[in-house]
């Protein structure tokens, strides 16, 4: 059409009112699209991070019930033996390999005394009554009192999250 006019001397169309309307809604759409991606994109990290805090209250939890039942099981088949202290024995060492597989080491030696695995492995000598100098108190809080230092810094993770 310009190329038109240029040949033909004819005069220019001038930008009519509706020209302008729909540069205005142009740009209206394409703002309209700038916040709906930056929305999306804020309700993707805010849903995320509270699906991550989610999995790791479930972590906590399973941790805690594992821990409890851990001891238990080993005051339970501890001595003076039970007639199901092997079943008992058996239960111990499933919730000693599940703790161990629920990623509590860090790099380096597990087994030294600030690291609970030292003290599980403390317990299970209790239970199966080949160490009768330790004191089933003692070896419950050290594990209780480990546990909740784990537990605690989970928790300060979760709530790190759900803001």
């Amino acid at each position: 059409m310009i190329l038109f006019h240029g040949i033909h001397k004819f005069a220019s169309p001038e930008p009519s009112i509706l020209d302008y309307g729909e540069l205005a809604i142009g740009a209206g759409t394409f703002l309209l699209g700038i916040v709906v991606a930056i929305s999306t994109g804020y309700t993707a990290r805010r849903s995320r991070r509270i699906h991550v805090a989610d999995k790791r209250m479930e972590w906590v939890t399973d941790f805690r019930n594992t821990i409890s039942e851990l001891i238990s099981v080993a005051h339970m088949a501890s001595p003076p033996r039970p007639d199901n202290a092997n079943e008992l024995l058996e239960r111990f060492i499933t919730l000693r390999n599940k703790i161990a597989l629920m990623g509590l080491s860090e790099e380096g030696k597990i087994m030294d005394a600030e690291h609970i695995s030292y003290d599980i492995n403390r317990l299970e000598l209790y239970a199966t009554g080949d160490d009768v100098t330790s004191s089933f108190e003692r070896l419950q809080w050290d594990i209780l009192n480990k546990s909740q230092s784990i537990i605690n810094e989970k928790w300060d993770k979760i709530k790190g999250l759900k803001k």
